[in-house]
């Protein structure tokens, strides 16, 4: 028998082809078997191929399933629509839309691991709209979160009431333009309520927009009105249409944007009152050394007012009276000495263009009745042509003398 390397090869053996065997069953002795009387691999045989997805919907099967003999299995999708996506189950699903971003109150930095997008203020609105986006930021707003001491309501007008809460927050209360002394004042106002809050945390608007508010509650209420604080001091009332008067303090801290159940108020508050505030009838202001006014009431009606150089008071109109002048003596005529002094007059000359006497003028010397002199033109008060004029002295025994003039000239004396 040739060794087994000697015999030629064949490629591709049929079932009919005859195989040298040793039979280890009998002693290993040379035996021969067909091809097609070999065993398969693993002692079995395949009768029959089939694909099968339960509860996957995306997808559909056809050609030949089951395979029994040969054929092919197609494996495809189906269902579905624009804009959807298979998930990891195998089905379609439509992505999330139409609802708005969520809105955090807190965080600093976006990170790989963020969820949302943290957008810090009020008033911020974002919505989502055919796939898209938007994100409105209102301009021009402030608003603080609070710890509000009281209840309040949506526009209440409000102060800082006490020391800042533990997280920083201004401590705030319900405002009031009442004058106060220091200490017991509930004003300048730092802001507006930005909605009905219980004690506690809350927030105020400083500057921006103030919607859906209720005007009403304002004293006749018009666009374009400015708003003060009242001197209510109660919730729900502390604002007014009224510029205040008297004693109360002055302080704008909005404007009517809107009017009506859902108006609106263009929101200032600077935090300050009026410098100077409402006057009192029967008051003036006098500056202090500090240069800050302050009410005078105003004296009687005998009283001058009277400075000191520095400040001025009223005072009685003859609590300093003149006891003396520089050349005193009695019985003289008080002139001015035009550098606000005064003299007496031995002899009285008067300058002016005219000396109009209703009365009479009696000339008298050491209080004997016609040894006085009087000197000087004298006209009649009527000056037309031919019109008199009458003067009357007592001579030495007290008698009266007339003397009439007419034209500049004595026309009789008697």
């Amino acid at each position: 028998m040739a060794i087994i390397y000697t015999y030629p090869t064949k490629t591709n053996p049929v079932g009919s082809d005859l195989i040298l065997i040793s039979d280890s069953a009998d002693s290993n002795k040379t035996k021969q078997v067909k091809v097609s009387s070999l065993p398969s691999s693993g002692g079995g045989s395949v009768s029959s191929v089939e694909l099968s997805l339960s509860g996957i919907a995306a997808f559909a099967i056809t050609g030949d399933n089951p395979i029994t003999s040969s054929g092919t299995i197609i494996l495809g999708t189906t269902g579905g629509s624009a804009g959807q996506f298979l998930d990891y189950q195998g089905n379609w699903s439509t992505p999330a839309v139409g609802s708005d971003l969520t809105i955090l109150n807190e965080g600093t930095d976006i990170t790989a691991a963020a969820t949302s997008i943290n957008f810090v203020g009020s008033g911020v609105v974002a919505t989502a709209a055919t796939n898209a986006v938007t994100v409105t930021i209102p301009d021009a707003f402030v608003i603080e979160d609070v710890q509000y001491s009281v209840a309040v309501a949506k526009g209440d007008a409000l102060y800082i009431s006490g020391p800042a809460h533990g997280s920083g927050r201004p401590t705030v209360g319900i405002a009031d333009a009442t004058a106060q002394q220091p200490g017991n004042k509930k004003y300048p106002v730092v802001g507006l309520a930005l909605a009905d809050y219980s004690s506690g945390e809350g927030k105020m608007i400083v500057t921006g927009i103030l919607d859906d508010f209720n005007t009403n509650n304002i004293t006749n209420p018009v666009i374009g009105q400015p708003v003060y604080v009242g001197n209510s001091g109660s919730t729900g009332d502390t604002l007014t249409g009224t510029k205040p008067t008297g004693t109360d303090v002055i302080q704008n801290v909005a404007i009517i944007n809107k009017t009506g159940a859902n108006g609106s108020l263009q929101v200032s508050c600077i935090g300050r009152t009026n410098d100077l505030p409402n006057l009192e009838q029967g008051k003036i202001w006098l500056g202090d050394a500090n240069g800050v006014p302050s009410a005078l009431t105003i004296g009687s009606n005998t009283a001058v007012l009277t400075s000191n150089g520095t400040t001025a008071s009223w005072q009685p109109a003859n609590s300093s009276p003149v006891t003396s002048y520089s050349n005193g003596v009695d019985n003289r005529l008080v002139t001015s000495t035009g550098a606000n002094g005064i003299n007496g007059e031995s002899g009285l000359t008067y300058d002016g263009s005219a000396l109009d006497v209703t009365g009479s003028i009696t000339a008298n010397a050491g209080g004997s009745p016609g040894t006085g002199a009087i000197r000087g033109a004298f006209k009649s008060q009527d000056n037309t042509a031919g019109a008199t004029t009458t003067l009357t002295f007592p001579d030495k025994n007290s008698t009266n003398r007339t003397f009439v003039f007419k034209n500049g000239l004595c026309t009789s004396a008697t």
